[in-house]
C-alpha cells in the first residue's frame, strides 16, 4: 500500500484554493470591486438594506464540481494544473456573478431605486433621478466613489448624457445639487456608524 502523504495532499489542497479564492475575485470587472466579508458560521445573516429595514435571509449556495480522472493524475501538473483551476474559478465566478446581479434587482427592486425608462431614450434626467435615488459613497476628500454598472452597447448614449449635463448650466447645478445632498447623506452615516468592539 502506497503512503497517503496527507501533509503534501493539504499543502497542495491549500495553495490550490488560494488560486482559486484569487481568481474568483478579480475574475468579473463588476463583481471584484463588491466589498465583501466572510460568513464563518451560521446559515442566516442580518443586514440594514438602504430604504428597507432590516433584512433576515439566508444565504445563496454556489458551486463547482472538480473532477480528476486517475489517467490524468501523473501529468495534471503545472500549466494543466493551472488551467483546471481557471476552469473551476470561472464556473465560481459566473454562478457568482449572477446571483449578485439578481440579489441587487430584487433589492433594488425592494428599496425603491429601480428605475425603468418604459422604453424612453436615455436623457440627462433620467440619468440625474438615478443619481438621486441610489446610495453613495465617498472617499476621504469627499469625491464620488460609487460605479454604474451598465452594459456595453449603453456606453455612447450615456456618455452623450453626461456631456450633456456637463455642458448644460441647468443640469450641471442639479447634478451638483444631487451631489452635495449625497456627500451629506453619506457624512451622516459614517458619523452614525456603529463600530464594534
Amino acid at each position: 500500500m502506497l503512503p497517503d502523504f496527507t501533509s503534501l495532499k493539504a499543502e497542495i489542497q491549500k495553495i490550490a484554493f488560494a488560486k482559486v479564492r484569487h481568481l474568483v475575485d478579480t475574475g468579473d470587472p463588476v463583481f471584484s470591486q463588491v466589498k465583501r466579508f466572510i460568513q464563518h458560521e451560521g446559515r442566516e445573516m442580518r443586514y440594514e438594506q438602504y430604504g428597507g429595514g432590516t433584512v433576515q435571509e439566508g444565504a445563496d449556495e454556489i458551486g463547482a464540481k472538480f473532477e480528476i480522472q486517475i489517467a490524468d493524475v501523473p501529468t495534471l501538473v503545472g500549466e494543466k494544473f493551472d488551467a483546471k483551476l481557471r476552469e473551476m474559478a470561472q464556473e465560481l465566478t459566473s454562478q457568482s456573478a449572477k446571483v449578485f446581479f439578481k440579489k441587487v434587482g430584487e433589492t433594488s427592486e425592494k428599496a425603491g431605486t429601480s428605475f425603468d425608462a418604459g422604453g424612453k431614450p436615455l436623457s440627462p434626467e433620467m440619468l440625474l433621478d438615478m443619481m438621486g435615488n441610489s446610495q453613495m459613497e465617498f472617499d476621504s476628500d469627499g469625491k464620488p466613489t460609487h460605479s454604474f454598472v451598465i452594459h456595453p452597447d449603453m456606453f455612447p448614449a450615456v456618455k452623450k448624457v453626461a456631456e450633456q449635463i456637463e455642458n448644460d448650466p441647468e443640469l450641471r447645478r442639479r447634478n451638483t445639487e444631487i451631489l452635495e445632498r449625497q456627500r451629506e447623506a453619506w457624512a451622516a452615516r459614517e458619523s452614525n456608524r456603529k463600530l464594534v468592539d
